[in-house]
């Protein structure tokens, strides 16, 4: 299965996701985790979290787009160029 959550400034809410992910007892999942241009903390929030739990990392594949896009085009960019 592949997550793919799309999102702009979301530092405050990331981990959350990440740990209701990491909690589920399905454990063949990967996620696509795509930043659209994050005017906050989310970059380094995200880095952090992923470097200080492994398991997590080995399952996320972090993109942060450059330019702002819109939720509907990084959904499909990640299932397109990230999802099996």
């Amino acid at each position: 299965m592949c997550v793919v959550c799309a999102g702009k400034d979301n530092a405050n809410v990331v981990i959350k996701m990440y740990e209701s992910i990491r909690r589920q007892n399905y454990t063949n999942f990967r996620i696509v985790q795509i930043d659209d241009n994050s005017n906050d903390d989310t970059i380094k929030v995200v880095t952090k979290y992923l470097n200080e739990n492994p398991y997590m990392k080995k399952r996320t594949t972090f993109v942060h787009q450059m330019y702002q896009r819109t939720a509907l085009y990084n959904r499909h960019y990640g299932n397109m160029e990230h999802c099996p």
